[in-house]
């Protein structure tokens, strides 16, 4: 969705693979689009992962299972946009103008 909307996108299967290519690339990733919901770590812990790197980095959760008030009881971070599950093509590419748009990390 996001490369017919015209975007660059790097795609990575694991945290692990996500914080590496953030390190690595010459080039700064604006986004990051990752599900709350994920093996081993959640979305709220992983965004803190992501805030030690680049600053300006942008953080999009999406889920269908939490919601803006988090999963399993914890809030997610006001450092970390939201889109709720399920979203079509327009949707997704208007939340990331949305957030790519922001001039702080502060969400809202």
């Amino acid at each position: 969705m996001l490369t017919t909307a015209g975007h660059t996108v790097v795609e990575a299967r694991r945290r692990e693979e996500t914080l590496e290519i953030v390190r690595q690339l010459k080039h700064p990733i604006a986004l990051v689009v990752s599900d709350v919901v994920m093996p081993g770590i959640d979305g709220v812990e992983f965004t803190k992962q992501l805030r030690l790197l680049p600053p300006g980095l942008r953080v999009l959760l999406v889920s269908g299972y939490a919601n803006r008030l988090g999963a399993a009881g914890r809030p997610l971070p006001e450092t970390a946009s939201f889109l709720q599950k399920p979203f079509g093509p327009e949707e997704l590419g208007r939340k990331v103008i949305e957030v790519l748009s922001e001039e702080s990390t502060t969400t809202h």
